[in-house]
């Protein structure tokens, strides 16, 4: 079986299907913004790559650092929260 996945160039690659656990992230007031399902790569509900995860800080798709991670929480720059998981 394969998976449609989004790639960072905008084209629908197909890849193997794997055993994975997809984190959900919701905005301060719990509503579902976003997902991965790597742990690394950070997709909007409709499944647009927004960014990545890597070395503990969010990067947008232009590689800038938008934020970071802190416990279950994403915090902006300013440390106010962007998203958080269950």
């Amino acid at each position: 079986m394969f998976l449609k996945k989004p790639g960072m160039d905008g084209a629908i690659h197909l890849i193997k299907d794997r055993p994975y656990i997809m984190t959900k992230y919701y905005d301060p007031n719990g509503t579902y913004k976003a997902y991965s399902d790597d742990g690394k790569n950070l997709f909007s509900e409709s499944g647009e790559h927004i960014g990545h995860l890597l070395n503990g800080f969010l990067y947008d798709t232009s590689g800038k650092a938008i934020g970071h991670v802190k416990g279950k929480w994403i915090l902006d720059k300013s440390g106010q929260p962007l998203y958080h998981t269950t």
